[in-house]
């Protein structure tokens, strides 16, 4: 039974058209909305009281265990990728 259905869901997928393909065609002139330099901005603005917060709770607070030690320090070597790739997203953007 559950073979049936789910070839019957594979076949009905092939067949049945899908709303972006016509809309790719009609709309292809407005090209990636994502591109917008703002969204990244307000990514990087909030991303640096994240790191604040997180350099707190690395350094500042009472009682850190050595396991939050390890995690908060990927978390920050994550943020500065982040960072990094915003940064060179926002530049690319604006050219």
């Amino acid at each position: 039974m559950r073979v049936l259905i789910g070839r019957m869901m594979f076949v009905s997928a092939l067949s049945m058209p899908f709303p972006w393909r016509s809309n790719m065609a009609a709309h292809g002139w407005k090209g990636n909305l994502c591109q917008r330099s703002l969204a990244l901005f307000v990514s990087i603005g909030v991303l640096v009281p994240c790191a604040v917060l997180s350099v707190y709770y690395l350094l500042l607070q009472t009682f850190v265990l050595r396991l939050e030690v390890v995690l908060n320090a990927v978390l920050l070597c994550f943020y500065g990728f982040e960072l990094v790739l915003g940064m060179m997203t926002i530049s690319v953007f604006s050219r």
